[in-house]
């Protein structure tokens, strides 16, 4: 588990004190160091029964990174690099708790599926229904304004 992982992990379960309990059994058996657990909690089965629906190991993750734009040809260590930089960038300018929180940034690089249409534009498309757009006005990086304009 890589850092931002474990961030991520620790906020996830903030949010959800019924699950707190859960939470304590993992990190119990993580010091007595049994590290299984917390594996499994990350790492999704493949089912291979085709009677099954599927699911994937990060379906988040494929999302993110299947529509993102081709990563240019950087080398791995140049690519290390240029992500590093980013996050430590990001954190700066966003959060020094949580601005680091970008579990799946260092996954893309190679990720080798690639979607097979991304679409591209035009977005100047008017919606049915409103979208609800949150955002925090203490965040220098990201006010609420620039959010709602971005939409517009």
């Amino acid at each position: 588990m890589i850092k931002c992982e474990s961030y991520l992990f620790f906020f996830t379960y903030m949010y959800r004190p019924r699950q707190w309990p859960s939470l304590a059994k993992l990190l119990s058996e993580a010091w007595s160091s049994d590290g299984t657990p917390i594996l499994e909690h990350f790492l999704k089965k493949i089912e291979l029964d085709t009677s099954v629906r599927p699911m994937t190991l990060s379906p988040h993750a494929a999302v993110v990174c299947m529509d993102s734009p081709a990563y240019s040809d950087l080398t791995d260590e140049a690519a290390f690099k240029e992500l590093l930089e980013r996050s430590i960038r990001f954190q700066r300018e966003t959060s020094m708790h949580f601005g680091g929180l970008q579990p799946f940034a260092q996954l893309c690089q190679h990720t080798n599926v690639k979607a097979a249409q991304r679409y591209t534009g035009p977005f100047s498309h008017t919606l049915r229904n409103e979208i609800l757009i949150i955002g925090n006005t203490a965040d220098v990086t990201r006010h609420a304004i620039a959010k709602r304009n971005s939409c517009q």
